[in-house]
């Protein structure tokens, strides 16, 4: 093989994982118990919010929510399961994709009273997260992405 063969080999897959990185976005949000959420801007404005840590270059594959509008999405977590609470369900830009048998996503907005009373109780005229919810908030732009608030414990 010729030199200018072996160097083509070597600069033209690695612009192509310099053009990955560069255009692709991806933020962690973690709470102190080691649950974590990827919020991942990828190709097409498709932006990934997966419940955990994700490195993946392709889509994943089981549990995730994909949405291309901005909105603010708070993810409980709940035993063995995770509901998802999306600040603008009138957006029809969202999707949550449940694949894997390990658990289950839910999707708040299907019946907010349902969901209410799992993941919390009342405290005079407000709510506040039952003890066993851990909870993360993210406010999403196409353009940054700015973690809003964890809620562990704190008062809606």
């Amino acid at each position: 093989m010729d030199l200018r063969l072996k160097k083509r080999w070597i600069i033209i897959p690695s612009i192509l994982l310099l053009f990955i990185y560069l255009t692709e976005k991806r933020n962690f949000y973690c709470l102190e118990n080691g649950k974590c959420v990827t919020v991942w801007c990828a190709y097409a404005n498709n932006i990934y919010v997966i419940p955990y840590k994700y490195y993946g270059l392709f889509k994943p594959s089981d549990n995730y929510v994909i949405t291309k509008s901005p909105c603010g999405i708070d993810i409980f977590w709940v035993n063995d399961s995770i509901i998802i609470r999306i600040d603008k369900p009138e957006t029809p830009n969202y999707k949550i994709i449940n694949k894997s048998k390990i658990f289950k996503m839910y999707d708040y907005n299907d019946d907010e009273k349902y969901y209410q009373d799992i993941i919390f109780e009342r405290n005079g005229n407000s709510f506040i997260l039952k003890k066993n919810v851990n909870s993360i908030g993210i406010s999403i732009d196409v353009s940054i992405f700015i973690d809003r608030t964890v809620l562990n414990g704190n008062v809606i």
